[in-house]
């Protein structure tokens, strides 16, 4: 209960930023099916409120942990939050990479950026990228059972790297672990919570 509102606040982000991303990817890293028929779909919506929901508090459930009502630290850093997030996005942007690594710098700086006030969240960033890397290996075995040429019909294979693990694009890690790191310590960075020891 206590994990609710951080998990309801950055799933809401997440739901937002679903779609917004998704005008950047089907670009040059995938043009999947939607029920719509659209390229731009409530899918969208629905992907990033749960992914980013669950990358904020997996770390906190598997390994129980809880922040301490009695602790805080300053939390003065949204602006140096921002102002990486703008810094990535126009580097990316300007050495004109794949969508998918571009996404995989924003979310580094996002994280390193956090990691540089906050280095009591390395733990909870990095543990927090490994369970959402693993969340997507599980889940798209299960997707590629059911949709066994969904990667071939819907990826752009020749814009990327053309590494697998278990017929899956090395991408789709790479994004996974990049969000776990900058969603997982997010919540406790702009609140100052702190966990208890």
């Amino acid at each position: 209960k206590d994990l609710r509102r951080e998990m309801l606040l950055i799933s809401a982000y997440g739901g937002i930023a679903g779609p917004i991303s998704q005008i950047w990817y089907i670009r040059d890293y995938w043009k999947p099916e939607t029920i719509t028929g659209w390229p731009i779909s409530f899918e969208d919506v629905l992907f990033g409120f749960f992914i980013a929901g669950i990358a904020s508090v997996a770390y906190e459930i598997l390994f129980k942990k809880h922040v301490d009502e009695k602790k805080r630290k300053q939390a003065p850093h949204k602006r140096a939050l921002a102002f990486a997030a703008i810094t990535a996005i126009v580097i990316a942007r300007a050495v004109s990479i794949n969508s998918i690594y571009d996404s995989f710098i924003l979310f580094l700086v996002l994280a390193l950026t956090i990691l540089l006030f906050r280095r009591d969240l390395f733990v909870d960033s990095v543990v927090s990228g490994c369970l959402m890397a693993l969340c997507f290996l599980i889940s798209y075995v299960i997707f590629l059972n059911l949709f066994p040429d969904a990667i071939t019909k819907w990826w752009a294979l020749r814009n990327i790297s053309g590494l697998f693990v278990w017929k899956i694009p090395a991408e789709e890690f790479l994004w996974a672990f990049g969000l776990g790191l900058a969603l997982g310590p997010l919540y406790e960075f702009t609140t100052g919570k702190v966990f208890k020891r």
